[in-house]
């Protein structure tokens, strides 16, 4: 009500635009944008774009589908900012962050525990030898030849016995 003399003041800050994006929506998702401690920001949790006082620090939260992981966050200047899941940052100014998602390939490496005793050989793709790549849907083929007097016993991963088999398939990612 106004029923004495009375200032009112419009108060204004200046405000930063944040945008997350993917480079492929098929390998990674940008999940929302959160304040640093994770509270939600705005009406829905699933924004992907917010204005926040200057100064305010933020997190991009991604989602990374099964085959795929997050190499390197960019900015609107394809300036690397990141490497982690989720980029923590202070808006200081109007700017897009791609979360730049990419194919995840691993290398199985195979040994024999003395070279005097068997040999060990893997195949995957189009790769064979004691070090091979392995891709999305690949699996890879660990093959095991005892020499004279001596017998194969298991193949092993780290401290664990993985197969008892001579011929070994590590099931795809």
């Amino acid at each position: 009500k106004a029923t004495e003399n009375a200032t009112y003041e419009a108060r204004f800050f200046r405000g930063c635009v944040v945008v997350g994006k993917s480079n492929n929506n098929s390998w990674g998702n940008i999940t929302q944008i959160t304040y640093e401690d994770g509270t939600q920001i705005g009406l829905y949790a699933a924004t992907k774009r917010v204005v926040v006082k200057e100064g305010t620090i933020v997190k991009i939260n991604t989602f990374t589908n099964n085959g795929y992981r997050l190499g390197s966050w960019t900015d609107d200047e394809y300036n690397e900012v990141g490497t982690e899941d989720n980029l923590v940052v202070e808006a200081t100014k109007d700017v897009t962050y791609t979360a730049n998602f990419e194919e995840a390939f691993y290398y199985l490496t195979v040994r024999a525990n003395d070279d005097s005793y068997g040999s060990a050989e893997a195949e995957s793709g189009t790769s064979s030898g004691t070090t091979v790549k392995v891709g999305l849907n690949m699996t890879a083929t660990l093959r095991a030849t005892n020499k004279n007097g001596y017998k194969f016993v298991n193949w092993t991963k780290g401290e664990n016995v993985v197969s008892s088999d001579a011929e070994y398939t590590v099931p795809a990612i």
